[in-house]
């Protein structure tokens, strides 16, 4: 029976500065929420925030804000299955 984890990851430019596994998405996606706080460029974010009227941040809204605008870090989650 195949195994599914979870990998959350910090990329700094060019470097993979955090890597983390966790068993379920919910905990995954709790640890992502916390490293975007803590990773993304306050002044861009703010201002993306700002710009088009989010009322609620939410791993949604980290994600547009990384498709619509550039920063020196992202935040992100892979599924994995590993196979017996």
């Amino acid at each position: 029976m195949s195994k599914e984890i979870f990998i959350v990851y910090v990329t700094y430019i060019d470097c993979v500065e955090l890597m983390c596994a966790f068993e379920t998405k919910e905990s995954a996606e709790a640890k992502c929420f916390e490293l975007n706080r803590q990773w993304v460029s306050e002044n861009s974010f703010n201002q993306y925030i700002k710009d088009n009227k989010v009322t609620q941040i939410s791993l949604e809204t980290y994600n547009d804000y990384y498709l619509k605008v550039e920063d020196d870090s992202y935040v992100g989650i892979n599924r994995i299955v590993l196979e017996p």
